[in-house]
């Protein structure tokens, strides 16, 4: 914090600012993650479903 004829301004370390913009962006990453994962459990559970059907038909 510095103290100049503008008033009271506060100065950030590039450390921060780096802390900063990651912690503002984390939901982002989990909801990307979350939607991967979605994705991923949606066509395995499709393919498990095809497999299972397939099998039963030879009987």
């Amino acid at each position: 914090m510095v103290i100049g004829q503008n008033g009271i301004e506060v100065e950030r370390s590039t450390q921060a600012v780096i802390f900063q913009f990651i912690l503002d962006y984390v939901w982002v990453l989990w909801l990307i993650v979350g939607l991967i994962m979605l994705v991923y459990r949606m066509a395995s559970y499709r393919n498990f479903k095809k497999v299972c059907y397939f099998r039963r038909s030879f009987y």
